[in-house]
């Protein structure tokens, strides 16, 4: 049975999925992929409580296995719980309660790897966040997070090399796309793992728009002003998010689409140019990109790719799930039948409208739309397909 787990992780991602492959004698084993990490505080009240849960059921005995971590991109909302794991288990020894995992594979596409190291006047992209000229230079709250961003992104780098000393990271980073010096999760891409095992077909991103990016950066950083507007655009236009690590996933018959922050225009792109498919392709699961911001989703991406279950991400900052999204997502499922599953709780505040238009338009489906709230206290929401 394949499963996929969306933790709260209030405003961010992290996500689980879960399947089995036989082992050596045949027999099920269990297969964990981790993806994103939430904000800061999501390691501590929910990712670690969470994977020494899976640990204990799993036996508790040796390190709870993960076939796959990824980081999709730098935002602190989906890289800083991720960076929390990996630093505790880089530590030696690891603080109390820090859980007891190996990672098999690893995807992340580090901002040096990318962009290059050189920023104003040549600093180093490591000394970003201490370079007192540069910060000056782009005043405001955006670019802040993304300095910051990068920093921590660094920092995972460093700590994937410690785990991989110590064993704890198998093979080198982004292992399926490539052994080179900086090998770069990048679509388009097909990765199987084994002869039976997972298919994911990776949409973004691909070099060109890497490539893009990159430019934008490199002038941007030669002009204060280039660099406020870069880092202030709206969601669809930023550096981090159109980096955006997303792919479909087929796991025993089930389809997965996780999508990261990407931007909707990209994501069906990559897919048309991947399978020359414009019709629309039925899936299992959708994880709604950037946690339903209207600049991320449009009613052409939930008419391609119409789902048997959406999943929101969010907590109601920056009012997501955005009101448009929702009505997208209502004006292209027609008669479809789904289910919405929310990884806030029902009674939330910051989400009454939200909840509002969903229960209205749940029941006027006459049953077709169910919706299902985060339980009080839950970790997560939990898909068994």
């Amino acid at each position: 049975m394949v499963s996929f787990e969306a933790l709260n992780a209030a405003y961010g991602d992290c996500l689980m999925v879960h399947y089995s492959e036989p082992d050596q004698h045949g027999q099920p084993s269990p297969r964990l992929w981790l993806i994103d990490g939430g904000p800061t505080e999501t390691y501590t009240k929910v990712l670690a409580p969470r994977l020494r849960e899976l640990h204990a059921e799993r036996g508790g005995t040796g390190p709870l296995n993960i076939r796959l971590g990824i980081v999709t991109h730098i935002d602190d909302d989906h890289i800083d719980g991720m960076g929390k794991l990996i630093g505790a288990l880089a530590l030696s020894p690891p603080p109390a309660k820090t859980p007891d995992v190996v990672f098999q594979e690893f995807w992340f596409n580090g901002f040096q790897a990318t962009f290059g190291t050189t920023v104003q006047n040549g600093g180093s992209v490591a000394a970003l966040a201490s370079n007192d000229v540069f910060m000056t230079s782009i005043k405001g709250l955006e670019g802040a997070m993304f300095v910051q961003g990068v920093k921590d992104g660094e920092t995972l780098l460093n700590n994937i090399g410690t785990l991989r000393q110590s064993g704890r990271v198998k093979g080198v980073l982004n292992q399926s796309f490539g052994i080179d010096a900086h090998p770069k999760a990048l679509a388009p891409q097909v990765i199987k793992f084994g002869t039976n095992g997972p298919k994911l077909i990776v949409l973004t991103p691909t070099q060109e728009r890497l490539d893009k990016l990159k430019t934008k950066w490199a002038e941007a950083t030669g002009s204060a002003a280039q660099l406020q507007a870069l880092l202030r655009g709206r969601i669809d236009t930023s550096v981090a998010n159109l980096s955006s690590i997303t792919f479909l996933a087929t796991i025993e018959g089930k389809t997965l689409l996780l999508t990261g922050d990407g931007l909707a225009e990209h994501i069906i792109e990559g897919w048309k140019e991947r399978t020359g498919n414009t019709d629309p392709f039925p899936i299992d699961v959708m994880k709604v990109p950037h946690h339903g911001s209207s600049a991320n989703n449009s009613e052409e991406l939930f008419t391609l790719f119409p789902a048997r279950h959406y999943v929101f991400c969010a907590n109601g900052k920056h009012d997501n799930p955005d009101m448009f999204t929702l009505e997208a997502l209502e004006k292209a499922c027609g008669q479809n039948s789904f289910t919405v599953h929310l990884t806030y709780e029902e009674g939330s505040r910051k989400t009454a409208k939200q909840t509002k238009f969903l229960k209205a338009m749940a029941n006027a489906s006459n049953g077709r739309i169910q919706l299902k709230f985060r339980e009080k206290d839950a970790l997560s929401v939990r898909i068994d397909l």
